[in-house]
């Protein structure tokens, strides 16, 4: 017999799917014992402090011939910069995780390029769990405190999809020593998902190693194929709560950032000391190496609300930027508004025209006025149209009136 009721098919359809859905959670391997006590590990770090601040400081070295064509991606000839050049890095680094969010007070020194020198950018850096902030200082980053330039403005302000506000790898040290353990898959991102939860389908054990003088797990996460193949390797030290002893991310076989992380014991547990992160562009070239040292460690900070906001004052130049997009998605989203502006002496905003740093146009001021010039021109092409019939119809009546003239002159 054949069933043609849809509810007899409905039915069986969905036994069959709930079969099949206890089938693959039952296939699903749970964690090695070694892996499920190293993230038992990192959930208990995640707990012990709601906030924390740090102080970080060091310096970067630019490695000598690191800069490369922008077009071929082959290194400079001569070699550039022609020596390794030392950079001071600094950096203050608060960190809510109960709320997401984070104030960056950054002073870094850096290479350029075109004037083969180096140079200083100061940023600070904010998250209110809605609304990130940047402000960069004029004078402090080399700028005229008083010509602003417009295409270069002094704050940013963004809300919208928070994936652009990612943390570096240069900041993953902080983030290892509370549980929170980045990879290419999910990358640290202010707000609810700042705490990480590990993917126990992402980590394997690959085996056993000695580093620092210590015994060590080698974990890693199994192969993002993209464009390019990413993976992710950690040196895991068991005996000191599953710290992070060293971070590898390999991307194609070379391991593009290699991070190698000292601690130190501390009332709150390990917490680290300082690292060393070093960035290559190509096997056995390496761009450049940041040697840093922890300064200061507070657990649970006081802090005001107002800290994780920026400080916009009279005579800014302000971006104000909407972005796009799903933050579930691992690529930036799309501008969807941006909008310039400049603070006034009372505090308001005021739209700027970035070609010209100046208030923009109100067009519909003008719209009277163009229509009136189009109405005046029309006006006057009917009135010279009327005045050309007009002197043309003038002319053909003389002519006519001549020769009804001459037809009736008598002849002589």
């Amino acid at each position: 017999m054949v069933h043609t009721n849809p509810r007899f098919w409905a039915a069986w359809i969905t036994v069959g799917c709930v079969v099949l859905g206890a089938g693959a959670v039952l296939a699903q391997k749970p964690p090695s014992p070694q892996l499920q006590r190293i993230f038992d590990d990192w959930q208990k770090r995640q707990t012990r402090m709601k906030s924390v601040r740090y102080e970080v400081r060091g310096t970067r070295v630019q490695a000598r011939g690191s800069a490369a064509d922008d077009v071929t991606g082959k290194p400079l000839v001569p070699a550039t910069p022609a020596h390794d050049i030392s950079c001071p890095m600094s950096y203050t680094c608060l960190l809510d995780f109960e709320a997401g969010r984070y104030r960056l007070e950054e002073d870094f020194g850096a290479y350029e390029l075109g004037k083969n020198a180096l140079s200083r950018s100061v940023a600070i850096r904010t998250f209110d769990g809605k609304t990130m902030g940047e402000v960069f200082p004029r004078e402090a980053n080399g700028r005229s405190p008083s010509r602003p330039d417009p295409s270069t403005p002094d704050a940013t302000v963004t809300t919208g999809n928070v994936n652009v506000a990612a943390f570096g790898v240069e900041y993953y040290p902080l983030f290892f020593a509370h549980g929170i353990v980045p990879t290419a898959t999910t990358p640290v991102i202010p707000g609810p998902r700042m705490r990480i939860k590990p993917d126990p389908e992402m980590f394997y054990i690959q085996g056993r190693g000695r580093y620092q003088d210590r015994d060590c797990l080698v974990v890693r996460t199994h192969p993002l194929r993209r464009s390019k193949s990413q993976m992710d390797e950690l040196w895991i030290d068991p005996a000191r709560d599953s710290a992070v002893l060293r971070y590898i991310e390999y991307v194609n076989d070379l391991a593009w950032t290699d991070l190698e992380v000292a601690y130190q014991s501390t009332p709150s547990g390990w917490l680290p000391s300082g690292w060393t992160e070093t960035t290559r562009v190509a096997k056995n070239r390496t761009l450049h190496v940041d040697h840093l040292q922890v300064a200061g460690i507070t657990p649970e900070p006081a802090f005001e609300q107002s800290v994780f906001r920026v400080d916009i004052e009279p005579g800014m130049i302000i971006s104000a930027a909407k972005i796009g997009g799903s933050p579930d998605s691992p690529l930036r989203g799309p501008v969807t508004e941006q909008t310039y502006y400049k603070i006034d002496p009372d505090g308001s905003w005021v739209p700027l025209a970035v070609e010209t740093g100046r208030p923009p146009i109100d067009r519909g001021h003008y719209f009277w006025w163009i229509a009136g010039a189009v109405a005046f021109v029309a006006l006057c092409l009917f009135a010279w149209r009327r005045r050309r019939h007009f002197v043309a119809g003038k002319a053909g009546w003389a002519k006519s009136a001549a020769r009804i003239g001459d037809q009736n002159r008598p002849e002589g």
